[in-house]
């Protein structure tokens, strides 16, 4: 691809991750977006149908983000330990969702909390089945993975835009060691 198209498009997406952390997504036009990009209107409709189209495009770019992040954060467990595993999974999901989380804070039904909502349904169920052998749940994995999407969402709204993101970090760690001793996953053998 055209190296001018793709620095357009990743300026568009920037411009609207920006955008979405000052006021809700709702009250964004494709005009603002375009004028905040210092892009044409004909530019934007080249690439994108609607502005809900380029907020699909911008969490694909999360996806990528969270994926590489991971990984990076994987090589520090060699012995590849679930519980090392599954804090670093919930600091990645942490990093990459604060945005929009503290976002979602302005309204309550923006399709930028759908949209967050089926970005971290969709990372549970593929750490879900990468970590199928080492991680069985007495509960059916759909509603477990519904359960923590919402409950990551409110962990990081309950910790506020004050408070110290290492202590966060502290707490979720922390949280996924709790998680994992409790009675809700099956003991099984370290790998």
């Amino acid at each position: 691809m055209d190296k001018r198209i793709i620095k357009t498009q990743k300026n568009l997406k920037n411009t609207l991750r920006q955008m979405i952390l000052e006021k809700p997504f709702e009250k964004i036009s494709v005009t603002e977006i375009c004028k905040r990009a210092n892009t044409s209107r004909i530019t934007f409709y080249t690439y994108y149908s609607d502005k809900y189209d380029l907020l699909e495009h911008c969490f694909e770019d999360i996806q990528e983000e969270a994926t590489a992040r991971f990984e990076e954060l994987e090589k520090d467990n060699p012995e590849h330990r679930l519980n090392i595993s599954c804090q670093h999974f919930l600091m990645v999901l942490i990093e990459v969702t604060t945005p929009f989380v503290k976002a979602s804070v302005q309204t309550e039904a923006s399709p930028a909390v759908s949209m967050y909502y089926h970005f971290v349904l969709k990372n549970l169920k593929m750490f879900g089945k990468i970590n199928a052998d080492r991680l069985k749940t007495q509960y059916h994995p759909g509603q477990l993975d519904a359960f923590l999407t919402f409950g990551l969402w409110g962990f990081i709204f309950a910790s506020g835009v004050e408070r110290d993101s290492d202590a966060t970090m502290a707490d979720a760690k922390q949280l996924i060691d709790d998680l994992l001793a409790s009675p809700i996953f099956e003991k099984t053998s370290e790998k």
